[in-house]
C-alpha cells in the first residue's frame, strides 16, 4: 500500500511540474507580445474623429473697405470628437507693407460670430517660423511661411475660435462661422493675399483632459485667396430667370453698375458692354452719375458695343458708385441672318454678353497714375 501510494503521489507530482513548466514557458515568451499590446492600447484611442474646415471668400475685395466670409467647421468621421476649435490665418502684412513702411497692408479681422452670437477667441501677431503656444491644445504652433512673393518678414493675424460645443458628432449641422475683416488702404493691386484655417479637436476622441493617451487632433491646414481692387464691376438682369423670347416685342434691361472704395477718385472711368451677335442694342435708359457720355452701338442691326464715359466718380459706402441702365431685345435673326432659334429644332439658345470697365487712379502716396481693367 505505500509503495503504490508513493508511486501514485510521485506520477501526479511529475505530470503537475511538467505542466507548470509548459506554462512558465508560454508566459515567458509571450511576455513581450504582450506588453507590445498593452502600449499600443494606451497610446492610441479606439476612435479616430476627422476635423475639417472650408473656407468661402469673395474674389475680390476693395481696398480700404470692409468685407465678410465665412469658415466652415465640420467632423469628416462617424467618431465623435471633442472640444471642436477652428484657427484662422489672416495676411495682415500683405504684399510688401507700405511702400513708406508706415502701415502695414493686408487683411485684418474685425469682428466674429456664430448664428449672430459672439464666440471666445484669442488674437495672435504670428510672424513667419516663430512659435506661439496654442491657447487650447497647449501645443507649439508653427506661423506658416510667408506667402510667395511678399515681403520678409511676412507677419500672419492668428485668430484662435473656440466653438461652443462640447463635442461634435458627424451628421451633425456644420458651424459656419461669419468673420468681418477690413483691406488696409494701403494693399497692392490685383496681388492675390492668401487666408488659411485649419480645425482640431482640442480633447481629442474623449471627453478626459488627457493628452498623453488621447492627444489633440488637427486637421489639415485649407486656404483661399482675396485679391485687393480698385472696383468691382457687376451686371444685373432686369427680369426673371434670365431668359426671354426673341422679337422687339420682348424688350429687356441690363443694368452695369460699379463699385469704388469709399472716398477713393476714379477718373475717365469706361463702363464697356460687348453685345453678341444674337442680340439687339435699343436705348440707353439712364446713368447714374447723371451726364455720362454714352458711345451706342446700331439700333437696326445686332451685335455692337456700348461704352459710356464718367469724367470723375468718388466713391461710397454704398454697394454701387456708377450705373448704366440700357434696353435690348432678342431678334428673330443673328447678325448673319441666320436664324437665333431655329424653327425645326427649337429649344434655348445662349445668348453671351460681356461687360467690363476701365479708370485712371491717381494715388498721390506711390506718385503715379495708373489705368485699370475689370470685367464681370
Amino acid at each position: 500500500m505505500k509503495k503504490f501510494s508513493f508511486k501514485f503521489n510521485f506520477l501526479n507530482t511529475a505530470h503537475f511540474n511538467n505542466v507548470l513548466k509548459v506554462i512558465v514557458m508560454a508566459l515567458v515568451i509571450m511576455l513581450p507580445f504582450l506588453n507590445n499590446f498593452a502600449q499600443s492600447v494606451n497610446a492610441q484611442p479606439f476612435f479616430v474623429p476627422l476635423p475639417s474646415a472650408a473656407l468661402d471668400v469673395p474674389a475680390q475685395v476693395l481696398i480700404g473697405e470692409n468685407f465678410n466670409f465665412t469658415v466652415t467647421f465640420d467632423n469628416a468621421s462617424t467618431d465623435v470628437g471633442y472640444g471642436p476649435y477652428i484657427d484662422l490665418y489672416l495676411p495682415q502684412s500683405g504684399a510688401d507693407d507700405s511702400l513708406d513702411s508706415e502701415s502695414e497692408d493686408g487683411v485684418t479681422y474685425t469682428s466674429v460670430d456664430y448664428l449672430g452670437n459672439p464666440v471666445r477667441t484669442w488674437e495672435y501677431a504670428c510672424v513667419e517660423g516663430s512659435t506661439i503656444t496654442h491657447p487650447l491644445t497647449g501645443l507649439p504652433v508653427t506661423c506658416p511661411a510667408a506667402p510667395a512673393g511678399t515681403q520678409s518678414p511676412f507677419t500672419w493675424q492668428l485668430l484662435v475660435i473656440e466653438l461652443p460645443f462640447g463635442s461634435f458628432v458627424n451628421g451633425q449641422p456644420s458651424v459656419v462661422v461669419d468673420i468681418g475683416a477690413t483691406v488696409s488702404s494701403y494693399a497692392d493691386l490685383s496681388t492675390q493675399l492668401p487666408i488659411l484655417a485649419q480645425s482640431g479637436f482640442r480633447f481629442g476622441a474623449d471627453a478626459l483632459d488627457n493628452p498623453s493617451t488621447d492627444p489633440p487632433i488637427i486637421g489639415a491646414q485649407i486656404s483661399a485667396s482675396v485679391t485687393p481692387t480698385l472696383f468691382i464691376v457687376n451686371k444685373e438682369y432686369n427680369w426673371r430667370e434670365n431668359e426671354t423670347s426673341t422679337g422687339p416685342n420682348y424688350t429687356r434691361q441690363y443694368t452695369l453698375t460699379v463699385d469704388i472704395p469709399a472716398d477713393q477718385t476714379i477718373t475717365n472711368l469706361d463702363i464697356i458692354d460687348d453685345l453678341p451677335e444674337n442680340m439687339q442694342f435699343v436705348e440707353v435708359i439712364s446713368s447714374d452719375p447723371a451726364g455720362a457720355t454714352c458711345t451706342p452701338p446700331s439700333t437696326t442691326d445686332p451685335n455692337g458695343t456700348l461704352t459710356c464715359h464718367f469724367d470723375s466718380v468718388i466713391g461710397t459706402t454704398a454697394d454701387v458708385d456708377a450705373s448704366v441702365t440700357f434696353s435690348f431685345y432678342i431678334p428673330l435673326d443673328n447678325l448673319t441672318d441666320t436664324r437665333v432659334i431655329t424653327p425645326e429644332n427649337g429649344g434655348c439658345v445662349i445668348s453671351e454678353n460681356p461687360v467690363g470697365a476701365s479708370a485712371e487712379w491717381d494715388l498721390s502716396i506711390r506718385a503715379m497714375t495708373i489705368r485699370l481693367l475689370a470685367s464681370a
